[in-house]
């Protein structure tokens, strides 16, 4: 067995399934921004800059579809949106723990997706299905594993992070994910922070819970730790990643929203293109830093992210 699970396809059809939101970025000193957002709208940005056709299940209000739906379209994004009473909105803020602290409420929730989704996706073929919860229960187990059933071949990603966190008011708190042992099993590609795979596990460290994320059968699991980088584990073993920084370090942090997206997209990316786990996840956080760097979505070819590898 090798270090890549899967062939190189190049340029990719991906499916992603979430919501897109209007984002409150809230950061000291500064006006409020209001921009989109949400899981599969950075992932999606990000794959079509690095030359991926991409279909987007999502649902939003009708008098939110232009602003926010509207780049997606312009990017060359195909878009289905089903009836939505009103749009998610999140207020993300810098918390007192610096770049890593993030403290976020949600003002508004979209419809959960349901069967409708269903014949949108008829004669749909796809190389990878990217599920973009944001919230639990936005996305049911039974759902997901549905559509896991129609693409058998495709690669499976989800980030965790979206089953594992609720609503109390307009807090997002976190919360545990009872279907977590349905759904992880199925997914080829699985991203958690590291609080998260702490809780999602029960494990006292984090090598434990890789461990036990691994034996429930994800073949390749990503645990991002902000500044102090990520763990790989593969069917190969584990590798501890350091976090990637230009040589001169990293000025001018602007905006995090979305980074972690853009990882997994990256991520996604580079496996397609026949990069071995490793390699990809280096590529991936690139790509992520890069995306610290400014405001909304990463959208730019490879060349551009290997040209800021190699900035001093």
């Amino acid at each position: 067995m090798t270090d890549t699970l899967f062939p190189p396809v190049g340029a990719a059809h991906i499916l992603l399934i979430g919501h897109v939101t209007r984002d409150i970025i809230r950061a000291p000193g500064q006006p409020d921004r209001v921009q989109p957002g949400g899981s599969v709208y950075y992932a999606a940005m990000a794959l079509r800059g690095l030359g991926h056709n991409v279909t987007i299940v999502t649902r939003v209000a009708p008098q939110d579809e232009a602003p926010l739906l509207g780049p997606l379209s312009q990017a060359g994004a195909q878009i289905h949106n089903l009836p939505a009473t009103q749009t998610s909105c999140f207020v993300n803020a810098r918390g007192p723990g610096g770049i890593d602290d993030r403290v976020q409420e949600l003002r508004a929730n979209a419809d959960a997706f349901d069967d409708a989704i269903m014949p949108l996706l008829h004669g749909l073929g796809c190389d990878a299905v990217y599920f973009g919860s944001l919230i639990a229960g936005d996305l049911s187990a039974p759902l997901i594993m549905q559509l896991a059933d129609c693409f058998p071949h495709a690669i499976k990603l989800i980030d965790a992070q979206g089953p594992l966190r609720t609503r109390t008011g307009n807090r997002v708190i976190p919360c545990m994910w009872p279907d977590s042992g349905r759904v992880l099993p199925i997914c080829d590609i699985v991203k958690v922070d590291e609080a998260e795979s702490l809780r999602l596990t029960g494990a006292p460290t984090l090598a434990a819970a890789a461990t036990r994320l691994a034996d429930l059968g994800v073949g390749q699991l990503l645990i991002t730790r902000g500044g102090q980088g990520a763990l790989l584990q593969t069917r190969e073993g584990v590798h501890r990643l350091a976090a990637w920084r230009p040589q001169s370090g990293l000025r001018g942090i602007i905006d995090t929203t979305g980074c972690g997206d853009t990882f997994l997209a990256a991520y996604l990316h580079a496996v397609l293109h026949g990069r071995a786990p490793r390699a990809a996840a280096h590529f991936a956080a690139i790509a992520a830093t890069m995306k610290l760097t400014q405001f909304g979505p990463l959208c730019c070819g490879e060349d551009a992210i290997l040209a800021f590898e190699g900035q001093p």
